[in-house]
């Protein structure tokens, strides 16, 4: 009796410890687009938002933006999957690692700076920024993609499953989906507006590639927090709070 106590005690442990990682991860996530919003909303960047997130690297936020990036990418190659399935869990761990790697890589290789340097803190000219990254420059928005996709990836295919059986059994799995679809539609209407940008000048100075950059990660921060059960704890404190 006392063993099996013990069994599942730790089994509780090992299940509230991985909870904790992937709170971790959503939460990192989820302040990467509020960090930036609330720079141009509080005035700093006298209300401008910025083309894209990336931009505010720039900003007076940047060694932030830089820092729960790294942070972001180092906890994303520690988590480790807890599928049975090895098969499952190889493949969480791989996608799981190279989206670390790749968020490292948005991180340390700015995207090209903007000819209006009105909110820039780090100021940095497009010929400074080749001189110092040269080739290394033009990764940023590849692995920024790619970055989000297995975001996509992982919240659709991975989070949904039993972590016993593999089965896509999850309770949940609606909320997962969702934020996956998020995601993807989010990159799509990206991929277009990159490809046709020269014919959208309609659009004017509207932030587009902000605010999908900003949708797909605050999904992905949902997807990751909900796994960590922190969505379910905040509804929980909130009906707490109207029954007093």
């Amino acid at each position: 009796m006392k063993s099996m106590e013990k069994y599942l005690s730790e089994t509780n442990q090992e299940s509230q410890s991985y909870a904790r990682i992937r709170k971790a991860i959503g939460y990192l996530g989820a302040a990467i687009p509020f960090l930036c919003l609330s720079l141009s909303l509080g005035g700093l960047c006298k209300g401008i938002i910025l083309p894209s997130i990336s931009h505010y690297y720039y900003s007076i936020v940047g060694d932030g933006f830089v820092g729960i990036l790294f942070a972001l990418g180092l906890v994303l190659i520690l988590y480790k999957s807890v599928f049975k399935i090895e098969k499952l869990r190889k493949w969480e761990n791989r996608l799981s690692n190279l989206a670390g790697l790749l968020a490292m890589v948005v991180a340390f290789i700015p995207t090209f700076p903007l000819t209006d340097q009105t909110c820039s803190f780090v100021k940095l000219t497009e010929s400074e920024h080749q001189h110092i990254y040269g080739l290394l420059g033009h990764l940023h928005l590849p692995a920024a993609g790619i970055m989000l996709i297995i975001f996509g990836i992982l919240s659709y295919n991975y989070f949904p499953r039993n972590w016993q059986t593999g089965m896509a059994d999850s309770e949940n799995k609606k909320i997962y989906r969702i934020c996956a679809w998020v995601i993807f539609i989010s990159i799509f209407i990206l991929l277009v507006y990159f490809l046709f940008e020269k014919n959208l000048s309609f659009l004017g100075n509207f932030p587009i590639v902000f605010v999908f950059e900003f949708t797909s990660i605050l999904a992905f921060a949902i997807s990751w927090l909900e796994k960590g059960r922190a969505v379910m704890a905040f509804v929980e404190m909130v009906k707490k709070m109207k029954e007093k």
